[in-house]
């Protein structure tokens, strides 16, 4: 069985998506431009292969469709980029109607490129492993030639975080799917917090007290303990309710 190829992109999602920009102010509404005044407007020659590359990574993306055509010049063929030109999915990354439609759109450009892909899946919800650790593993199951996994540990990581899909604890890099959705509420609704100090929230009701320091690891401890808290305290009611109907039973027998 032929071992899976994987697809390595030349450069990272945060530069892909500064490209698209670069499209986007020059092409306006037709959101289409000529190769040779893009690879001009972002520094190459329009039959380098660094452009060639470049156009291939944001088709990869899913950011740009391109016409290329190849063409025999003295026996040699060379590639020629007709035009690009902008995708549904780059117009929600950089005109989008909010930030979860941004951030959704930039998950989905990431996943697209295979590589990036089959890392995330592998190493999800766990802290990603050093270079030293995940570059051998690179050259050796994922085909990334040997010199150059480096830079593309690095180019993984700034993509990642671009896209919103890491958390960063004490110096380590946690892969999360997990996107931060933005909360829509009502001014009445709103959760009666109070900052108590710099890093310490307090939220007083009526009926109860809690205070959270402003941390992703805390945050994530006081759901499961609300949770937690939540379901003895059901467990408990339903268990005095019980025992009370019980007793009922015993003083009123059924007949």
């Amino acid at each position: 069985m032929p071992k899976q190829k994987y697809y390595i992109p030349q450069i990272s999602l945060k530069d892909a998506v500064e490209i698209v920009k670069t499209i986007a102010r020059i092409a306006g509404k037709k959101k289409r431009i000529a190769g040779e005044v893009l690879a001009e407007k972002i520094g190459h020659s329009p039959y380098s292969s660094s452009f060639i590359r470049k156009v291939y990574t944001l088709k990869n993306y899913g950011l740009i469709d391109a016409k290329i055509r190849h063409e025999k010049v003295n026996d040699k063929t060379k590639i020629i980029v007709e035009y690009c030109e902008l995708t549904e999915l780059s117009t929600k990354i950089i005109d989008p109607i909010d930030e979860q439609e941004k951030y959704e759109a930039l998950r989905e450009a990431f996943m697209r490129i295979s590589l990036f892909k089959e890392i995330f899946n592998r190493y999800q919800n766990t802290t990603l492993p050093s270079i030293e650790t995940l570059g051998p593993i690179l050259v050796r199951e994922y085909e990334v030639s040997r010199g150059s996994e480096k830079q593309v540990y690095r180019m993984f990581i700034e993509s990642a975080r671009f896209a919103n899909l890491v958390e960063e604890r004490a110096g380590e890099i946690i892969l999360t799917s997990e996107i931060e959705k933005p909360i829509i509420e009502k001014e009445e609704e709103k959760i009666p917090l109070k900052k108590v100090a710099e890093d310490v929230f307090k939220l007083e009701t009526e009926f109860c007290s809690f205070y959270i320091r402003r941390d992703p690891q805390a945050i994530k401890s006081a759901k499961i303990l609300f949770e937690i808290w939540i379901k003895e305290i059901e467990n408990m009611i339903n268990s005095e309710q019980e025992s009370k109907n019980k007793k009922l039973k015993l003083i009123y027998p059924e007949e």
